[in-house]
């Protein structure tokens, strides 16, 4: 695999990607969009490479059809070829399959994998490398996505290509077709693809296509392979020759369906924002690549793909029909729990913690901020108008304005509730299939309806095509306009150098260090997968003295786990017992520590400033106080340990409980109202609050904590409620997590999920903070982690009942700026 490192300069005007690809071609379903043409004589029809970038639009359950076929060559259910995402059961596609039908009811050839792919915010790469030469029947056929092997599945029949097999895709005359599949079902993908590569002859892996800077997969530049008699190159970058092969070869195709609206500037180089099916279960698809949604029933909401919480954006939105008697269309703004039967308490006084500001096709601002109101003007809508929506998140009182074809409509409108992400909205209101479509810069036609205007005006940055020109400084909603991140690609560090985890197995062996972080750890937290024993937490400040999360147990020292440079060491059975599974999750804070005299406690601080994290160590008095914490921003999450008692762990959350009450680390109770832990007041930008209660300031003894807040692009401590379906909550997070803990704000464990333990999706292998159990896997606790947040795919009680509000504390391993599809 190639890898690369950025400058890490993050100097303005600097463009992260070498190879750029600024465009893709937009499949829809409902229009059976595809690219056909007949295959030639193959150069060497045994080994085969096929290569595609695809931003997927199409994740919700249809029996209609058992495939969303990529690649398809040949006759159904005789000697039919396709690379396609298989329907599960009654779930969604998710699963990349490779099938040749032998002509009988048993498959010749049908292997899949083992993840799901169900992320709809950004892009994926796959690579499909065919070589039925290979004397390992298993090795014939590789999978890579974002330049990882993917297991394939080899349960059941499952059957490997044949040695010396030539599939269907590899012969003479045969139909070759891109997006659609066998046509007596409807098997056409919704997405977008581009760059896609066909090679004949070669078996490629993922390396000639693509590379890792920055801990990201990005592209290569594939001219300079050999594409074989068969092979071709589709850039999609000419619209009025939509299948134009641009290898040497000039294997052209036929484009069925399209217009040149299709090709559009969304890309693997800067990812456009789209409508996200994913926070809505209630919805009815989308179509035209996630640009167009009509609901199923009354009071339905989308949310867009994008979280905004600073920077001037402007998008449109079209009505495509309905009238305007009633309010049948509606779009403006909602913070991300719209969407949810939620209480957010960062939306302060507003009923169910849900902020809406909206304009409908009356003409009525709806607006429930602050105070709930809907205010009636005298400009209506009707199909063919255009909505302007201008977002301004860096002005003092922060505004949004709404345009009528480009002519403002009233003023801008103050937002009351500040500092929470908002996102594009669309809901249904009171009435039913009123089908709108948006624009945040990939089409200024929207898909056709529209064939006049200022049609490819950009943005103040180059970007985009709208259909009238946004505001002055106004930019459109993509990654590339997205603002600099502090940690991540382009700059001095990345995530994993301030967190990671580690895997390991144990063999009995003395002094054995484990390494691989990639930092000298100051926090350490160590836990057995395979057995049932305790966790292990020792930092900087505590040496080789360790606490165990799930017991109240203090401080012990058994002079192992020692931290090192870039690791620990361990020793014999202590925490290396043979043939033991374990993982390892480290975090950077600031080396050994320094006298903080912020708090009327004198305290000793490790402190990633950067990372948001510090390990703070005191004595207590026993006397309400206040303790430095090292932080440049107030923490939104502490959790503290007596290390001289037998007392439990008590955590202070902001997101949803505040000051008032604690929560347990090593128990699952319910959070507990008192004025003794916090002293009723929450953190401030140097110092949080501790009162009298033995377990945070018990006289003469020593205590610790660890403390952290959120840093877009890397962490979030955040919350969200749970909705009870399998189809579970979706939640923004602003990057693609490496590490999950959640927990009821109530009565709850606390679980724990990671991207190394289970790197794919669906992620199910779960650990407790506060039990000592062995890692599992229940089909009741599965979560996706995707670019730009997580998902929840199962009702689990501790992580998604209806209506109960969880918390949680999250890590990158992807700002979502420059984040791949998972």
């Amino acid at each position: 695999m190639s890898v690369v490192k950025g400058n890490h300069a993050g100097s303005a005007g600097s463009d992260f990607y070498s190879y750029k690809i600024n465009q893709s071609l937009r499949f829809d379903r409902a229009s059976s969009t595809n690219l056909t043409r007949t295959a030639g004589s193959p150069s060497d029809g045994k080994k085969a490479t096929w290569s595609w970038w695809m931003k997927k639009s199409d994740v919700v359950s249809d029996t209609s059809a058992s495939y969303r076929t990529i690649f398809y060559s040949g006759s159904p259910n005789s000697d039919g070829f396709a690379i396609a995402f298989m329907r599960y059961g009654t779930d969604h596609y998710h699963e990349l399959i490779v099938k040749q039908d032998n002509g009988s009811s048993a498959a010749h050839m049908f292997l899949y994998t083992d993840a799901f792919y169900r992320d709809v915010s950004s892009w994926y790469h796959f690579v499909v490398s065919y070589d039925s030469t290979d004397s390992t029947a298993a090795d014939r056929i590789k999978i890579y996505v974002n330049g990882t092997r993917q297991t394939i599945n080899t349960s059941g029949t499952n059957i490997n290509p044949s040695l010396n097999h030539i599939p269907s895709f590899q012969v003479s005359g045969k139909t070759l077709r891109i997006g659609e599949g066998r046509t007596d079902d409807d098997e056409h993908i919704g997405g977008y693809l581009a760059e896609v590569n066909f090679i004949d002859g070669t078996a490629y892996d993922a390396s000639n296509f693509g590379e890792t800077k920055d801990g990201v997969w990005v592209a290569k530049d594939s001219s300079g392979l050999t594409f074989g008699n068969n092979g071709f190159y589709l850039p999609f970058d000419d619209s009025s020759a939509i299948g134009d092969d641009e290898s040497s070869n000039t294997n052209d195709f036929t484009a069925n369906n399209f217009s040149a609206h299709d090709i559009v500037p969304d890309s693997p180089t800067n990812n456009f924002c789209t409508m996200n099916i994913l926070t809505n279960s209630d919805s009815l698809g989308t179509s035209e690549g996630s640009l167009e949604w009509q609901a199923d029933t009354y009071s339905r909401t989308i949310l867009g793909t994008f979280g905004m919480k600073s920077g001037k954006w402007y998008w449109e939105t079209l009505m495509l029909t309905g009238g305007v008697s009633g309010n049948g269309y509606n779009a403006g703004i909602a913070n991300h729990f719209v969407s949810q039967s939620t209480q957010d308490p960062r939306a302060g006084s507003i009923t169910g913690g849900k902020v809406v500001i909206s304009v409908d096709s009356r003409g009525d601002f709806n607006e429930n901020q602050g105070t709930a109101s809907n205010t009636s003007n005298s400009t209506t809508f009707g199909p063919n108008d255009i909505i302007g929506i201008a977002l301004d998140l860096d002005s003092a009182t922060q505004t949004i304005a709404f345009y009528k074809n480009n002519t403002i409509i009233g003023s801008a409108r103050n937002l009351i509730v500040q500092d929470i992400e908002y996102f594009p909205e669309w809901d249904s209101r009171s009435f039913t299939n009123t089908p709108r479509i948006a624009n945040f810069g990939q089409d200024s036609s929207f898909a056709g309806a529209k064939t006049s205007g200022s049609a490819n005006a950009a943005d103040g940055n180059g970007v985009g095509d709208f259909y009238y020109a946004p505001p002055s400084g106004y930019l459109a909603l993509c990654t590339k306009n997205l603002p600099n991140i502090t940690i991540g690609p382009e700059q001095s560090t990345l995530a994993t150098d301030n967190f990671n985890t580690v895997l390991y197995t144990g063999n009995n062996a003395t002094n054995r260090t484990i390494s691989g972080f990639g930092f000298n750890p100051d926090w350490n937290w160590l836990k057995s997968r395979s057995i049932a024993d305790n966790h292990v937490l020792t930092d900087i400040l505590r040496g080789t003295n360790h606490l165990h999360t799930n017991t109240t147990a203090g401080d012990s020292d058994l002079s192992y786990p020692a931290l090192t440079t870039d690791g620990f060491i361990v020793s014999g059975g202590t925490y290396n017992n043979n043939n033991v599974t374990f993982v390892s999750w480290a975090w950077k804070a600031g080396g050994s520590g320094s006298s903080n005299s912020d708090g009327s406690i004198t305290s000793s601080v490790s402190a990633n400033t950067a990372a948001g994290f510090s390990i703070v160590s005191w004595t207590g008095t026993g006397s309400n106080a206040t303790i430095g914490h090292g932080l440049s921003s107030a923490p939104q999450l502490i959790i503290a340990k007596n290390r001289d008692s037998t007392t439990e762990w008590p955590v202070l959350e902001t997101v949803v409980n505040g000051a008032t009450k604690y929560l347990r680390l090593d128990t699952s109770y319910a959070s507990t109202t008192t004025s003794v832990m916090w002293n009723n007041t929450n953190p401030t930008d140097s110092v949080f609050s501790i009162g009298t209660y033995s377990y945070i300031n018990e006289d003469t003894k020593k205590l610790i904590a660890y403390c952290f807040h959120s840093v877009e692009g890397y962490s979030k401590v955040g919350s969200y409620t749970g909705n009870g379906s399998t189809d579970g909550t979706f939640v923004f997070t602003g990057f693609r997590p490496a590490w999950i803990m959640f927990r009821s704000s109530g009565v709850g464990h606390w679980i724990i999920f990671d991207d190394v333990r289970h790197p794919s999706n669906v992620n199910d292998a779960r650990l407790y903070a506060n039990l000592n159990n062995d890692e599992d896997n229940p089909s009741t606790y599965l979560v996706d982690f995707l670019s730009n947040g997580f998902k929840l795919r199962h009702s689990g009680s501790d992580f998604n009942t209806g209506s109960q509000s969880y918390i949680y504390l999250a890590f990158a391993d992807q700002p979502f700026k420059f984040s791949n599809a998972r």
